[in-house]
């Protein structure tokens, strides 16, 4: 009874996984957009999203930053789901789900997968962010988001890799996946989109992406460093607040 249970279970596991991919897939067509939100298959993903399982998550996130392109009505609905509210909550479950792997050389099972999540969530947020109406959802409240997108972003620096068993050849050229640096590209990417309204500008400060983005300015990918003196560019231009 115990083995047809499990196996039951890995079977749901496996047709959630399909599904979130079919509808990545199926997101990425205009045409297909805003007919997926009338259907209720934003509600479908963020189900999957809570799935608990990282391959899943990474397909149900990637559709629906595939929806959050388009920007308009879909994204409306989007923001009426509180889609920015499930990635945040799933951004600190994949924070406690993470193992800190210290003073080895393996990066310990699953982590490959979980920084595939976090990628995705940046990538997502920082689509969001590239859309003003999205704005007041990302920078309201107690600054949760921009405090995760600040994590996001020190996904490349030396010592957060080092934690997770990156090679680390020294503190200028840490050995790092794509998903690494892909993740504090978006996420240096969203806070820069969001720094183009200087209203967020103290909120930006407030959540420690100033400090983040200067210790950013010194990564080795180029369209990390774009994004970060894009943002500073633009927090140094308002004159109305003294925030440097």
């Amino acid at each position: 009874g115990g083995n047809g249970h499990n196996k039951e279970c890995l079977i749901d596991v496996d047709v959630q996984s399909e599904a979130a991919a079919a509808m990545r897939n199926l997101s990425l067509s205009s045409d297909a957009k805003l007919v997926m939100c009338q259907r209720g298959l934003i509600s479908a993903l963020l189900s999957l999203v809570r799935s608990g399982d990282p391959l899943t998550q990474v397909h149900a996130i990637a559709a629906l930053g595939n929806l959050a392109d388009t920007g308009g009505a879909v994204l409306k609905h989007l923001l009426d789901e509180d889609c920015v509210g499930a990635l945040l909550d799933l951004a600190t479950k994949v924070q406690e789900r993470l193992l800190v792997v210290e003073g080895r050389g393996a990066v310990a099972p699953g982590v490959e997968v979980d920084e595939e999540v976090n990628t995705q969530i940046a990538r997502c947020l920082s689509i969001f962010a590239c859309h003003v109406q999205s704005h007041q959802a990302l920078v309201a409240g107690d600054c949760l988001c921009l405090e995760q997108l600040v994590r996001l972003s020190s996904a490349s620096l030396p010592a957060a890799a080092a934690n997770r068993g990156e090679e680390v050849k020294n503190d200028d050229n840490p050995v790092l996946s794509a998903a690494t640096l892909a993740c504090s590209r978006f996420a240096s990417l969203a806070m820069a989109a969001l720094a183009y309204n200087s209203s967020n500008h103290p909120r930006l400060v407030q959540a420690g992406a100033f400090d983040a983005l200067l210790s950013l300015s010194l990564s080795k990918d180029v369209g990390t460093c774009r994004c970060v003196a894009d943002a500073l560019h633009r927090v140094a231009l308002n004159e109305e607040e003294n925030l440097i």
